[in-house]
């Protein structure tokens, strides 16, 4: 009597389990319908930013669901995954699509001083490095003067031109960002003076 193996048939697509998180993923699949008469002993799990190239291994071993870490947050995945046996390696899965979840932005850069004049001050910022995976909404800018910070620009523009203010005056500014979560963290602070009458 000949005993006959082949490879095992493809896992289901992966899925999500649990809620997602901003740098990690919980996944999990089925076994093959299929295994070819021999038992699965490995699954291979890849992910990709792209559905049709660039998958890299994230895990190897016997286990049916894995945690997927050091992800960029509010990023959509594309994970598969194959089974393997002494028969050999079967196809992959269908990719399916799984997304972090997106996070505040961090602080705007390089506040600076563009111009002084005796009444007005011109601003300007670079974006944040990281938008935290949902587009930036808005800038706030802050100015002050004495005590209290108080806000005296809103939008999406990365430059204000700040007027009314008092010749040889210095003040006080920071800017934050906020996308659809939330706000981000405040900048450096700015200190900068208008010029003399």
């Amino acid at each position: 009597m000949v005993c006959l193996f082949s490879i095992s048939g493809s896992p289901s697509a992966p899925r999500l389990v649990g809620s997602p998180q901003s740098s990690c993923l919980t996944v999990s699949w089925d076994p093959p319908k299929t295994d070819g008469g021999l038992p699965v002993s490995n699954y291979l799990l890849e992910i990709s930013v792209s559905k049709e190239s660039g998958f890299s291994d994230v895990y190897s071993g016997p286990q049916t669901q894995c945690v997927i870490r050091n992800l960029n947050p509010g990023t959509q995945y594309w994970c598969r995954v194959s089974a393997s046996s002494a028969g050999g390696v079967g196809p992959f899965s269908s990719a399916s699509k799984i997304a972090t979840r997106p996070v505040v932005p961090g602080s705007p850069e390089n506040l600076t001083l563009k111009k002084a004049k005796a009444e007005a001050l011109l601003l300007g910022w670079e974006a944040p490095t990281s938008t935290g995976g949902s587009p930036i909404m808005i800038y706030i800018l802050q100015m002050k003067s004495n005590a209290d910070f108080l806000d005296v620009y809103s939008g999406l523009n990365s430059s204000f031109l700040v007027a009314r203010l008092r010749p040889g005056t210095s003040y006080a500014f920071r800017v934050k960002a906020e996308n659809a979560v939330g706000s981000g963290a405040w900048s450096d602070e700015l200190v900068a003076e208008t010029s003399p009458s």
